[in-house]
């Protein structure tokens, strides 16, 4: 889709190229940042690599973390699909994951918080949250107890920092919440829709012939 998007938006006649230099798990909404020239891929990548770049991700977990803001460490490994905790040094390829979270609402037995991975392990952000005893709302993979729509799961990438690979600036992107959002105080806000993202893309595609 972002191919396609390219290809309209810049009127690209021939191949488009599209770098990927970062992920989202499957059922997490939100921003994802794709290169749309080499260079440009290897100067994202770069920062990856050193850890320069700054995510900040939403979620509604069940439960209210004690304390309200602090950091979380766990040595995870892999196991069959899912990324679990373990005792630090029991598994030699255990990898230490850490992650700010602060929280900044409750209602009940949910709570909205702000997380900042400082390291970048797969499903850290879903593991390290579970085994603190909070998972995220809908994630069945890490046992939480309500499922929503579409097997989506409560965890928006929100924004990202990065130096722009050629202006040399520091920029922030960020994204609304998705449509069906399962908290109450942002339902008024601006929300996106995928559905009509892709449909809105397939109309521009048609225009363009």
């Amino acid at each position: 889709m972002v191919r396609r998007w390219i290809k309209i938006a810049y009127r690209k006649a021939g191949n488009v190229y599209l770098g990927l230099v970062h992920r989202l798990d499957k059922p997490v909404a939100g921003i994802f940042t794709v290169a749309r020239t080499s260079k440009a891929a290897s100067r994202l990548s770069e920062q990856f690599r050193n850890k320069t770049i700054r995510k900040e991700y939403i979620a509604v977990v069940e439960g209210v973390p004690r304390p309200r803001c602090g950091t979380i460490k766990h040595w995870l490994i892999r196991v069959g699909g899912k990324t679990i905790s373990t005792p630090r040094y029991t598994k030699a390829h255990a990898k230490e994951a850490v992650l700010e979270y602060e929280v900044l609402e409750s209602i009940g037995k949910r709570s909205l918080i702000r997380v900042l991975p400082v390291t970048g392990r797969k499903h850290q952000i879903r593991a390290q949250l579970a085994a603190a005893g909070h998972p995220i709302l809908g994630d069945m993979l890490y046992k939480s107890s309500h499922r929503l729509a579409k097997n989506a799961i409560a965890l928006l990438a929100r924004s990202i920092t990065f130096i722009h690979p050629t202006l040399k600036n520091k920029i922030t992107l960020s994204c609304p919440y998705p449509k069906g959002w399962p908290w109450p105080e942002v339902q008024g806000n601006l929300f996106w829709d995928w559905d009509e993202i892709k449909n809105s893309l397939s109309l521009a595609e048609a225009d363009y012939g």
